[in-house]
C-alpha cells in the first residue's frame, strides 16, 4: 500500500491558495523505488498550481536529506507565491532550513527547531580518508 509522505492541497475556496503539508523524514529517491519526499516529486507536485498566490507549509519533520532539503527550499524561495511556513510540531535539520523560504514563519511555543551543522558519513580505507 503506498502511503504519501506529504501532501499538497488546493482548497475549493480559493484556487489561489496551496497547503503543504512536511510530515515525515525528507528523502530522495531510491535506485528502486521513488520517494514522496523528494525534491522531484515536490517539484512535479507544485507545477500542477502553477497560478497560486499563497502558499502554507505545515512542518512537522526531524528533517533528511540536506540535497533534497535544499532544492525544496530553493523552489519554495523561487515560487512567486506568499509563503507563510506554520511549524506544528519539530522542524529539525533540514526541515529548519525548509521552513526558512517562508515570507511569515509561525513558530507556536510548544514546538521545537532544530539547526545544526550538517554531516555525513564516508566510505573508503585510510589513506583515501586522510
Amino acid at each position: 500500500m503506498h502511503k504519501n509522505m506529504w501532501e499538497i492541497r488546493q482548497e475549493a475556496e480559493s484556487a489561489d491558495a496551496l497547503e503543504l503539508y512536511i510530515y515525515d523524514t525528507v528523502e530522495s529517491d531510491g535506485w528502486w523505488y521513488d520517494s514522496d519526499t523528494s525534491a522531484k516529486h515536490f517539484r512535479d507536485e507544485l507545477a500542477k498550481h502553477p497560478n497560486a498566490k499563497e502558499i502554507t507549509v505545515y512542518i512537522n519533520s526531524l528533517g533528511g536529506s540536506v540535497m533534497e532539503g535544499i532544492a525544496i527550499y530553493n523552489q519554495l524561495k523561487r515560487h512567486p507565491a506568499h509563503k507563510t511556513v506554520r511549524i506544528d510540531g519539530f522542524a529539525c535539520s533540514i526541515a529548519s532550513v525548509i521552513a526558512m523560504a517562508g515570507d511569515t514563519i509561525i513558530m507556536p511555543k510548544n514546538t521545537v527547531m532544530m539547526i545544526h551543522n550538517a554531516w555525513t558519513i564516508a566510505i573508503g580505507n585510510s589513506k583515501e580518508l586522510h
